[in-house]
């Protein structure tokens, strides 16, 4: 049951991916293009839980009221504290929710790239079967046990694309599949060419600075979006996931393909833009004021005051409410 379900979530973003990669004869272009499509599919779900989480933030103040008003009484706290977020229509559960979002998205696209004729060709087992027959007879073998076993389908994938001459036609739905990009093999494992570098020269260290760049921009996004969200003081919790999420990062990064990696640089990378953007609305009206030439001062003077009169006499504009930065 699970597995038929797990099938029917990884068909659209299969779909999505194998489109992009048609159109733009890369992978990692593909991966990048879907990428930037999610982020704006479940952009809408990100601002809820955004504000959601912003609308909780203004209820602190009140809660630690209540909190120090109760010290010895957690019923009556939580009691109080659930009447509050009533009065306030705050749910502190649909926040949380929609962050949970991207991890059945990121599990779908791992199947697509570990199984790619399963899942981003669409083939049928007996099809795939077929497939393998005709690469055995071709001098295929895989020999893979282990771990590397659950990559059976991208070896036999990158054995296809080096005969693609043998394949072409013979089989409906069946993709030149080319992991390579940027002069590296998205399909490859990082733990598993520590043994190559430096000698394996660019192909080898760039899918090994992959994973870190992954978690050194997933780290980076976090302060910042701590920042812009007023909570730069986290407690001991929050502290402890600002560094684990990305120490997972780096581990994920070197036990499953590099193409993962990909696509978290995309992630990172939009969502640094959506932050920089709300930056640079939200810092419009909060920069420095200086009155404009010809103006009134904050004491009724003009600019010109003492050598004429005023250049102008349209009103003085307001300066923004320090209240609102």
């Amino acid at each position: 049951m699970f597995a038929q379900l797990g099938y029917y979530i990884c068909v659209p973003f299969a779909w999505l991916t194998r489109l992009f990669y048609t159109w733009t004869g890369s992978y990692g272009v593909a991966l990048i293009l879907f990428t930037l499509l999610v982020k704006l599919v479940i952009l809408p779900f990100q601002l809820k839980s955004k504000k959601s989480m912003l609308r909780m933030g203004r209820m602190n103040g009140k809660v630690e009221e209540i909190k120090k008003k109760y010290p010895n009484n957690q019923q009556r706290q939580q009691q109080e504290i659930a009447d509050l977020y009533a009065r306030e229509g705050v749910n502190p559960m649909s926040g949380c929710l929609w962050s949970f979002l991207p991890f059945p998205i990121l599990i779908a696209l791992y199947y697509i790239i570990r199984t790619p004729l399963r899942y981003f060709m669409s083939l049928s087992n007996e099809v795939i079967e077929s497939i393998t027959q005709l690469a055995v007879s071709l001098g295929y073998t895989s020999g893979a046990s282990g771990q590397a076993a659950a990559y059976e389908q991208i070896y036999l994938a990158k054995f296809i694309h080096e005969n693609w001459g043998e394949f072409a036609g013979k089989f409906d739905g069946l993709i030149d599949l080319n992991y390579n990009f940027l002069g590296m093999d998205l399909s490859q494992v990082g733990s598993s060419l520590f043994s190559q570098f430096p000698s394996g020269g660019w192909p080898v260290i760039g899918i090994l600075i992959l994973p870190l760049i992954s978690a050194a921009l997933q780290f980076l996004m976090t302060q910042i979006s701590m920042k812009a969200n007023g909570s730069a003081n986290a407690n001991g919790a929050s502290k402890a996931m600002i560094y684990m999420m990305p120490l997972m990062t780096v581990w994920m990064g070197y036990i499953l393909p590099a193409a993962l990696c990909v696509y978290w640089i995309a992630n990172a990378g939009c969502a640094a833009r959506r932050i920089f953007s709300s930056w640079a609305g939200a810092g419009a009206s909060c920069r420095p004021w200086r009155w404009p030439a010809g103006c009134c001062s904050s004491r009724g003077r003009s600019a010109s005051w003492r050598s004429g009169p005023r250049a102008s006499d349209a009103p003085c504009p307001s300066p923004p409410d320090p209240a609102a930065c």
